[in-house]
């Protein structure tokens, strides 16, 4: 080889261990993300289920509170109020014209 040839294999050599630097980095740093998105996703995952179990429960809770015979009982036993008669019921007839003024129609 003539010295012109290897004093630029030389000159290229260090510039090869560069490259092969910043890509071995690269792909570290891309396993790591990897890694890291993963474990986000696996938390987030476990977040969900544990907010799913928790409406769950709270949307039973609401339909128990809400229930037409408990309500009842309370306003009868504890605030001593009584059912309505047949007399105290009213009627209200809504006009179509208010029902759509009140609809924003």
């Amino acid at each position: 080889m003539s010295r012109g040839v290897v004093s630029l294999a030389r000159k290229v050599r260090p510039a090869w261990w560069v490259l092969i630097f910043c890509v071995a980095t690269a792909g570290v740093w891309q396993r790591y993300e990897v890694v890291r998105m993963a474990r986000t996703i696996e938390l987030t995952q476990a977040r969900i289920t544990v907010l799913r179990r928790l409406h769950a429960s709270l949307s039973a809770d609401c339909s128990r509170l809400a229930a037409r015979e408990r309500i009842e009982t309370i306003a009868v036993k504890q605030l001593g109020m009584s059912p309505t008669t047949r007399a105290q019921k009213r009627t209200l007839v809504i006009d179509s014209s208010v029902a759509a003024y009140a609809a924003g129609e």
